[in-house]
Parts: structure tokens; C-alpha cells; sequence
């Protein structure tokens, strides 16, 4: 569950960079294609980024001989395991939380997605060249919905006000701005603890409306088509994935229409193409969140060390006590084992991080009869670790520990 939580932490510290950049130096350009791919690129590097590392190469990188740190080993006995099935509390309550409000924010979406496809399935469908116009009684509204045109009857227009209108949301549809919504809102059930999203929402929507209503008054007279605007926007809608005619923004709109498009300097390009590669290479490197050291510190080399001037330590208590007690609480001896009363010593290999993270976990030796995943399963549970130090610098380091496990404190002879 932790490399997720670590996962949610980086994508969403890098959609609220990529907000503020945005905020900052492209919000007010007129250049609306590229601020829509600026958020579409932004939201996909934070999502798609975080899950890989790249480790660049080092001429100083070399493989270590077997030997390394090997802790006292730990007894694991059936009575001592006996409430290992107890859950990291603050852990469960976390990804219990999360899930639960996901789940939510599902249906929710599911919800606005039935009312859409209801909204089909309930009236009269006209083909329209490539797209689908359907008029509805109901709320004075318009608004698109992928191929789907919807037009209330309410509104009492004119043949050409409709005309004007159509064309209108044909530039979303040629556009595939529908895409941008639902992606956004998907991403919103993932992220659903982020308020930055529906930030993201709202300025897709001002950049979809301002690409349309640009396309729009090439071909007709402002004042008329800001008259049209004014006359439509008497309701918002309740279609949340849809893109509307109608809503809060038509003033933003008309300002918009009416300032003069200006190209984006080529500075502002420069910097948010530098700072978007800049930070996604960070993402992919792994080295933003959750470090508990100083990442100044950090070795430049990825060498994993058998020997350090300073070991790595396990929360605040000497001697690794606190990492003897949580292997020994979350520890289960295998219900195969006990059966089969297997004995023996399962030697765990892993690596801790300059982060503090545990890595390449692997048994070297191993007993079987589930002992070895029971073993492997508690090593990679371990929460972060203070790392290591080599001549000042944060490094990788090896460990080895030894889980014992033992059925019971038998006689001899038996």
C-alpha cells in the first residue's frame, strides 16, 4: 500500500506545480490551443511519470562483493505471531479512507454519466451531417456531449441562432473536448482528495468555450453572437460532463472575444517547456517526496554499500528494537508450517534507499512451506528508515536478517 500512498503523493504534487505554472504565466493568453495542450501534458506527466525510475548510469557504478550488514536474527514462534494479522492501524486507516471516498466519487460519476446516456435514450435523435442533435424539453440549456448535441426547446430560437449555435459546439466535437472532461473527472475519482482538479476542470472548460466562441465570430458579427450568448444564459446546467453553451462563464467569454489575440512570447515558451522537462526528469528520478534525510547529502552514485561509516537506523529506540517489534507483530507463522512443524532459518536480503524506502527484497535461503513469503512479505511492509551515510553522503546500503522460525521450545527426543 506505501508505494501507492507514495505514488498519490508525487502525481499530486506534480498536478499543483503544473497548476501553479500555469496560473502564473499562461492563464492569461489568448493562445488557447496551447494552454489546452499545456494542462492535457501537465496531467499526463503527473500521472504517468511517478510509476517509472530511471536510473541514470555511472562509470563508478560496480558490483559489491557477498558480504554485508547482517542483523541479529529474530524468532518467530506461533504464540509470538499469534496477532501479527493486526493491520498497520494508521496504514489501514489511510487506504481505508481513500477507497472509500473513490468509490464515492465513482458513483458519482457513474450518476451524471446515466443521466447523459438517459437523456439520449429518452428523446428524439436527428442526424446532423457527422453529429447528433437532440432537443429536449426542460432546462433552458445547450450543451455537447461527445458526437451529441443537446438543444432545449425552452430557449425559443431562431433558425439561424440555432445554426450559430450548432456550429458552436461542432468546434468541441472537432475537437474532442469531451475527452478533456471525462479524462479530468476520471482523474478526479482517482485523486478525489485533490481540490486543484476541479481547478483543472474549470480551465478546461474556459479554454474549450473561448477555442469555440473564436472559431464562431470569424464567420459572425460579435455584437450578434454576444447577444445569442446573453439570451442562452439564462440557467447553468446539471449535465457535469458535458460542454455548455450555457453557463457561468459567458461574460469571461465575451471579454475574451473581445481582447486581442496576442501570440504567447517566446520567453513564457521557453521557460514552461524547460520547466516541464526539468520536473518530469525529477519525477522519473524519484526525488521529490517522502526522503527523510537532507537530498543535498545524496551520493551521486547508485552503488549499493556492504560497508558505511554510518549504518542506517530503524525509528528511535537502539539496537533495531522498533524493527524487531514489527516484524515480530505483523510477522505470521505460515498455518502450513505449523501443520507440517517446519523449522529453520530464512536469511532476508533487501536494500535500504537513500529515501529511507526498503528494496530488492529476496530470501537468499529459505525453508519453504510459505515460511519464505511470510519472510519476504513483512520485509517489504517496513515503513522508511533513516538511510545511510558513507564520507558524508546519503548512499544505498545491504542488509541481511535472519528470521528463525520455530514451532515450539521441544525436548530432545521428541
Amino acid at each position: 500500500m506505501k508505494p501507492f500512498i507514495n505514488y498519490l503523493i508525487e502525481a499530486n504534487l506534480s498536478i499543483c506545480f503544473f497548476l501553479l505554472v500555469y496560473q502564473i504565466l499562461l492563464r492569461n493568453e489568448t493562445d488557447h490551443r496551447f494552454n489546452r495542450v499545456y494542462l492535457l501534458l501537465a496531467l499526463v506527466i503527473s500521472v504517468a511519470l511517478p510509476l517509472f525510475r530511471v536510473q541514470l548510469p555511472s562509470l563508478l557504478t560496480f558490483e559489491q562483493p557477498l558480504s554485508t550488514y547482517w542483523l541479529p536474527e529474530i524468532q518467530v514462534t506461533p504464540v509470538s505471531s499469534g496477532n501479527a494479522i493486526q493491520l498497520n492501524s494508521f496504514w489501514f486507516w489511510i487506504s481505508s479512507i481513500y477507497f472509500l471516498g473513490a468509490i464515492i466519487f465513482l458513483a458519482i460519476f457513474l450518476a451524471r454519466l446515466s443521466k447523459i446516456g438517459n437523456a439520449i435514450y429518452r428523446c428524439s435523435i436527428v442526424k446532423n451531417e457527422s453529429l447528433w442533435l437532440i432537443e429536449f424539453n426542460g432546462k433552458k440549456e445547450v450543451f455537447s456531449f461527445f458526437k451529441f448535441i443537446f438543444i432545449s426547446k425552452s430557449l425559443q430560437l431562431s433558425e439561424i441562432e440555432k445554426k450559430q449555435i450548432i456550429q458552436h459546439e461542432q468546434v468541441h466535437i472537432n475537437n474532442y473536448h469531451s475527452f478533456d472532461i471525462l479524462f479530468v473527472n476520471l482523474l478526479g475519482i482517482l485523486f478525489w482528495f485533490n481540490p486543484f482538479i476541479k481547478t483543472y476542470r474549470k480551465s478546461f472548460v474556459q479554454l474549450h468555450e473561448f477555442e469555440a466562441d473564436a472559431r464562431l465570430v470569424e464567420n459572425y458579427d460579435l455584437n450578434e453572437y454576444c447577444s445569442l450568448l446573453a439570451k442562452a444564459a439564462l440557467n447553468s446546467s446539471g449535465y457535469q460532463l458535458a460542454n455548455h453553451f450555457t453557463n457561468s462563464l459567458t461574460l469571461k467569454r465575451i471579454e475574451m472575444m473581445k481582447t486581442v489575440k496576442t501570440k504567447i512570447a517566446r520567453w513564457k515558451i521557453i521557460s514552461v517547456t524547460t520547466i516541464t522537462i526539468s520536473f518530469g526528469c525529477l519525477i522519473a528520478g524519484g526525488g521529490i517526496v517522502l526522503a527523510q534525510a537532507d537530498q543535498k547529502n545524496n551520493s551521486s552514485s547508485n552503488e549499493v554499500y556492504n560497508q558505511v561509516d554510518e549504518l542506517p537506523t530503524f525509528g528511535d529506540k537502539a539496537q533495531y528494537t522498533e524493527l524487531y517489534e514489527f516484524i515480530g507483530k505483523n510477522l505470521v507463522y505460515p498455518k502450513e508450517a505449523r501443520e507440517k512443524n517446519v523449522e529453520g532459518m530464512v536469511y532476508t536480503k533487501f536494500v535500504v534507499e537513500k529515501d529511507g524506502t526498503v528494496t530488492n527484497v529476496s530470501v537468499e535461503k529459505g525453508i519453504g512451506s510459505g515460511c519464505d513469503e511470510a519472510a519476504l512479505n513483512v520485509i517489504k511492509q517496513l515503513p522508511h528508515w533513516n538511510p545511510g551515510k558513507k564520507d558524508g553522503k546519503i548512499v544505498r546500503t545491504s542488509f541481511v536478517i535472519p528470521i528463525n522460525f520455530k514451532v515450539s521450545d521441544r525436548k530432545k527426543g521428541d
